[in-house]
Order: structure tokens, then sequence, then C-alpha cells
């Protein structure tokens, strides 16, 4: 009924979204740093897929069980606020990604979900999304992969070699700096709001190997557009989840992702 993944930029959404399933990546603040030393920017979590959102709940309050867990400010638990309806939301949606363009049977489930948030009695409210370079961005994942334990470089796909190469020469001060600049334009984006709506990927799921031939630095440039609209969350160390919403014209899954601030975990699987 559910599977353990970790989530660094949106590896339990992307996953999730691209095969029909709903996927939870939990506030740093829910479960705890689990990854210890080397998430040294916390951008790295444990969540749950599942088919029902009763069972990521139920995952997760398993997974509260250790003891790195921050218990006291999470009294209740996951799967009873789970199923408990929200009370009316104010809510932000954005058909638009920071690294590129959403296709539109992407857009118009985004649109299609609004519209269901307000039949139940939210407030949806369309709002442009910030833009940013992927440069920006560029020096988190370097670190992030750099901190990872591993002996050398061998066996590992050129793009991540490529990436901790670069994460090695960094100084971790000025990587947080650039962290806390990104988690306030974020923040900015949410503004007074509960939660923000969008895509999950903003993009029909590529062929296996499309990018095989491809270098590192192509390679990761590609990439990044999938995990546009998910890594903000992972930066922020705020929850986010991706939730199945139908299948394109060519039988390929579509997600859309909401997402809050820091510790509103509870609120989200609510509304999920």
């Amino acid at each position: 009924p559910f599977a353990q993944g970790s989530d660094g930029g949106g590896s339990v959404r992307i996953p999730a979204s691209l095969c029909h399933l709903y996927g939870f990546k939990p506030s740093l603040s829910l479960l705890g740093n689990l990854h210890g030393r080397v998430n040294k920017l916390g951008l790295s979590v444990i969540g749950p897929l599942s088919h029902h959102v009763e069972d990521a709940a139920a995952m997760l309050d398993a997974l509260r069980g250790h003891s790195h867990c921050h218990l006291d400010r999470f009294e209740a638990t996951c799967l009873s606020r789970c199923r408990q309806p929200p009370v009316r939301l104010r809510i932000r949606m954005s058909c638009e990604s920071p690294l590129g363009v959403i296709e539109p049977e992407i857009v118009e489930a985004v649109e299609r979900t609004a519209r269901t948030l307000e039949d139940l009695g939210h407030h949806v409210e369309p709002v442009a999304m910030v833009h940013a370079d992927l440069e920006e961005f560029m020096p988190l994942w370097q670190l992030m992969l750099a901190a990872v334990p591993w002996f050398g470089d061998v066996g590992l796909q050129p793009v991540t070699r490529w990436l901790r190469q670069a994460g090695r020469r960094l100084d971790l001060e000025k990587v947080k700096e650039q962290q806390r600049l990104l988690t306030a334009r974020q923040l900015d984006l949410l503004g007074d709001a509960d939660v923000i709506l969008t895509a999950t990927v903003p993009v029909s799921p590529p062929r296996v190997g499309e990018y095989r031939e491809l270098g590192p630095a192509e390679t990761f440039a590609r990439i990044s557009h999938l995990g546009a609209l998910t890594a903000p969350f992972n930066i922020s160390r705020a929850p986010a989840a991706t939730i199945p919403v139908g299948l394109s014209s060519r039988g390929l899954p579509i997600g859309v992702q909401i997402g809050s601030r820091p510790d509103n975990d509870h609120l989200i699987l609510s509304l999920s």
C-alpha cells in the first residue's frame, strides 16, 4: 500500500506524479533530519508514495517514531489530521514554471483542480510564478551531492560526478545564504495564502534513455525542468504533495502539487 522514498529536489513527488501515485514530501521538522550530517542544507527528507492519502499519513506516523523526530511540534497524528476536512483556505494557483513552459494538458489539469477546490469552498487566486535562473539553484544541488559519502566517483552517472566535483569547491556558508534568499522568494510567492497549487511536473514523462547521449551539463539542463516546481519546497524545507488527477491524451499520468510553508504538514494532508 505504500513505499518509502527520499526527496532532495522532488524525488518522491516527481516519480509519484509520473506513475499516477500520491507522494508526500514532509517538512524537515516533521521527521527531523534523518540523513544527519550528510544533509547539510536540510534539503532531503523521507516521504511516502501511496495510492491513498490515509496510507501515506499512517506511514508518516510510523516514521515519526524515530528518536530524531520533533514530536512536541506535532501533537496530533498525521492519520487523524488527514481525516479532518480543512477550514476554508486561501489558495494561490500558478500555471507557470520558473524554468520553461508547462504543457497545455497539464495546465488544464491544474485549472480543473482549482475549480474543484473552489467547489469545495476554498478561495483560489491566480498568481504569476517567480522566475528564476537555473544558476541560482545549482550550488545547492552541487553541495548536497558532494556531501554524500562515496568511495571516489567510480560507478556514478556522469552528471552526478560533474555535480559532485563542482560541489567540493563551494563554501558552505555562501550556499546557505543563497538558500535563505531563495526561501524568502518562495515564501513571498505564497504570501498570506495558506497553500499554493501548481503542476507537479511541467512536462510529459521523458522516454527511457532520452538523455543517454548527452554530456553532464546538457543532461542537467534538460532534466532540471522536471523539478522546477518541486525543488522550491526542498529549499524552504516546507511540505508539499502531488495528487494524481488523470491521464493525458497519450494515456500518461498527470499530477498536481499542493504546498505550504514549513510545519503545515497536517494542513497539506487534510487538503489532500
